[in-house]
């Protein structure tokens, strides 16, 4: 169920990426919400799942830089935001494979 409702979301979020919606203003929303949902599901997740996490978090990463959407200071850091949350499930679910983020942070 829950990689139904994260697919679901991730395609209506690339739709309305291709609207006339300001493209960063889009992608800050569709990554908030992605981001959300994984916080709050992450506990409940496959392996399976993550690894679809994992992929959808990369295509959000990667968007902005590989589609030339230009971004303002703000929106910029709250992609930095969004992903430093990210990061911080991803060592939460798996804080072994993490040690050095650990560390480091």
């Amino acid at each position: 169920m829950n990689i139904f409702r994260t697919f679901l979301i991730l395609v209506v979020g690339f739709m309305s990426l291709t609207s006339c919606v300001d493209e960063g203003t889009q992608l800050i929303e569709d990554y908030g919400i992605f981001v959300n949902n994984v916080e709050g599901d992450y506990k409940s997740y496959s392996d399976e799942d993550w690894a679809n996490a994992l992929l959808q978090y990369e295509e959000f990463r990667l968007y902005a830089s590989e589609n030339n959407v230009e971004l303002n200071q703000k929106q910029f850091e709250r992609i930095e935001e969004y992903t430093d949350r990210f990061k911080k499930v991803q060592i939460k679910r798996d804080p072994l494979n993490h040690l050095l983020d650990i560390i480091m942070n």
